[in-house]
């Protein structure tokens, strides 16, 4: 018998020989077969002599196939929830967007995929059956939305995690997006919880100060939303043994299978696009060494700026909308500095140094091999369960409690440290970390010595803004990496001489030197200088204007 989402249809004729079920009475003439399959009823003759000739009803689907519900994706539009019941596999259901009803030759493809069974040349009369359903659905009950994001939705009326929408009254099902469809599958639970808590209560350990506050990283991405900050990278550096990568899976292991969600490759466009799905969750980068000095300064910008860059549109001359924003906290692991990589990019890399947080994680003393399969192997079959539990906490304390909590812990790293704007990244991500462990103690998940992890925390970020502040441009340094890479094509003049050797290419400085006189005169080609700064991402402007301070 079929169930509708509103009521049950259970009226059951005899009509030409077929016995069928009724499905909602707005669906006619299509019926469903006691025996299975969906049914057109063509409309009964009236012949002159008063008599009435119903033809039999044509199969047009092999097997049950059905609506439960209606979604609208921001994506896909108007869809329709499958239910199609198979003799041997059950009920598969799958989501069927009405722009492809509208096109038969998509909607072949779309239900051929499903493992539909039709005849093609009824495919006018099934998609007519599936418009019914679509009109029945809009007429009797609200869409349910289709969130192309993981994590808070408008206004933080809500929070979605994998396929499941925590709201503060509870849960419901969330169906995954196109966009959403390959990490929500990881977005789950596996083993136990109280194992997963043992192995993340070994990071409480001396020694592991760090590699706790990158677990705690996981659990304050969420916390993000709450911040002045759209977004910080945190780098986790460390030769092979050290933990890095352990510390990173403990951070995914709140949300999920922790080895299928870090990511060790991908193009530099599907990377942001994966950042984009996860919108507040946190976005794991494994083994990035292998980031070409543009790629890395390319993805702190986009991880502080919270978007995707600007794309047209394929079909006419307009922008595509930039609706999807994210506040989340990256976690990587290298093998070689972040910071030194992008200085090979730029001469002046302090701008990507402030969005930076790069922890150079040391293999513990008590870091054994059996140990590690405890503390971080085992992560790999339990994992999961603390973020629900996390999640609901956060629904029940609300927007406004959380920005409150997250602005106490940000005023107290500010007063340890200075206030400069500049600074704000790093700041706010101790702030939300901070935050987050209050609210992960108390609700069980765990019990660190936050006194200790803090001590160690605060002199790593106290040593990574006076590193920032003293790699700040120096002028002089500028001017001599200039003046050495053009030593060829500059001309000496000794006491008003040319010397003797040639410049191979254009000339970029000439260098009068007096007999008896301690300083030179060097004169410096402003198309070559100008043209050195462009290479090295300097502003020209810039360079004039501290070059005069330097004076």
């Amino acid at each position: 018998f079929f169930f509708s989402s509103r009521r049950r249809h259970t009226r059951c004729a005899l009509v030409t020989g077929v016995q069928t079920c009724a499905l909602p009475i707005f669906l006619k003439p299509f019926v469903k077969g006691v025996n299975g399959g969906i049914y057109y009823l063509p409309p009964p003759k009236h012949l002159k002599d008063g008599r009435v000739i119903q033809d039999d009803p044509h199969l047009i689907l092999a097997h049950n196939l059905y609506a439960i519900k209606r979604l609208y994706s921001p994506h896909d539009g108007e869809c329709l929830v499958m239910n199609l019941e198979l003799p041997m596999d059950g009920i598969r259901e799958f989501t069927l967007p009405l722009k492809e009803v509208a096109s038969q030759e998509k909607l072949k493809a779309a239900l051929a995929t499903q493992g539909v069974v039709f005849v093609p040349l009824k495919i006018s009369q099934i998609a007519s059956y599936l418009m019914r359903w679509g009109s029945f659905l809009i007429n009797t009950g609200t869409a349910d939305k289709m969130y192309m994001q993981q994590g808070w939705t408008e206004n933080c009326q809500s929070f979605v995690l994998g396929a499941t929408e925590y709201e503060a009254r509870g849960t419901r099902p969330s169906p995954p997006s196109i966009w959403s469809r390959n990490i929500s599958k990881y977005l789950t639970m596996g083993g136990s919880y109280e194992e997963w808590k043992q192995s993340i209560q070994m990071l409480n350990d001396p020694g592991y100060e760090l590699h706790a506050f990158i677990f705690l990283c996981g659990l304050a991405s969420p916390l993000m939303e709450f911040s002045t900050v759209n977004g910080v990278t945190v780098s986790a550096m460390g030769e092979s043994g050290s933990g890095k990568t352990g510390a990173m899976y403990a951070a995914m292991s709140v949300w999920g299978r922790p080895d299928a969600l870090a990511l060790n490759d991908g193009t530099a466009n599907g990377l942001i696009q994966r950042m984009v799905n996860m919108k507040n969750l946190p976005f794991p980068l494994d083994e990035q060494s292998n980031l070409s000095p543009k790629e890395a300064s390319d993805l702190l910008y986009k991880v502080s700026a919270g978007r995707s860059k600007l794309r047209m549109q394929a079909s006419n001359n307009a922008e595509r909308p930039q609706d999807y924003l994210t506040k989340l906290i990256c976690i990587a692991t290298v093998n070689q500095s972040l910071k030194d990589k992008v200085g090979q990019f730029k001469a002046d890399a302090s701008a990507e140094e402030m969005r930076l947080l790069e922890l150079t994680l040391y293999r513990p003393k008590t870091l054994t091999e059996p140990r590690g399969r405890i503390m971080f192997d085992s992560l790999k079959r339990n994992y999961g369960h603390a973020g629900p539990v996390y999640v609901s906490r956060l629904m029940e304390l609300g927007g406004p409690r959380l920005s409150q909590i997250v602005n106490e812990e940000t005023t107290k790293v500010t007063e340890r440290f200075t206030g400069k704007s500049e600074y704000r990244f790093l700041i706010g991500l101790a702030g939300v970390v901070f935050a987050a462990e209050k609210i992960a103690r108390e609700i069980g998940i765990c019990q660190f010595d936050l006194e200790r992890i803090s001590a160690v925390v605060f002199g790593e970020l106290g040593r990574t803004l006076r590193e920032t502040t003293e790699a700040k441009l120096d002028n002089s340094l500028v001017l001599g990496d200039f003046l050495a890479r053009s030593a060829q094509n500059i001309l000496l003049a000794m006491d008003g001489k040319i010397g003797t050797v040639t410049p191979r290419g254009a000339l970029s400085a000439r260098v009068e030197i007096t007999t008896g006189q301690k300083d030179c005169d060097v004169f410096i080609s402003v198309t070559a200088l100008k043209q050195y700064l462009a290479e090295r991402q300097l502003s020209v402007g810039m360079f004039e204007h501290s070059y005069r301070d330097w004076e």
